[in-house]
């Protein structure tokens, strides 16, 4: 199995689970790069359903760090998700899959 089929598989499973919920990209609007980061680009944008300002990442793959980028990324979305409590933490509100 390829690891953009895999990456997908684990990302709806998590979904499926309600371990991560699943945001419509239409509930973000006035996006704005912050900084570049790890593996992507950091934005701010106005969440709708919230009435509020978030960050997001934007992972950037391409093919030499595809399999890097996702192994970094789950371990990162893993990490934060069983440490949701904790202060010190940035919290995933959610996932979104579009592209854009």
């Amino acid at each position: 199995m390829n690891q953009k089929k895999k990456a997908k598989e684990w990302i709806e499973d998590i979904i499926k689970q309600k371990i991560v919920k699943s945001i419509a990209w239409s509930e973000f609007s006035h996006h704005k790069r912050i900084r570049s980061g790890n593996f992507g680009l950091i934005f701010k944008a106005y969440w709708s359903n919230i009435y509020n300002d978030v960050v997001y990442k934007k992972l950037m793959i391409s093919s030499d760090i595809q399999s890097k980028i996702w192994e970094a990324f789950k371990h990162e979305l893993q990490i934060k998700i069983r440490t949701h409590s904790c202060e010190n933490i940035v919290q995933i509100l959610g996932i979104n899959k579009s592209k854009f």
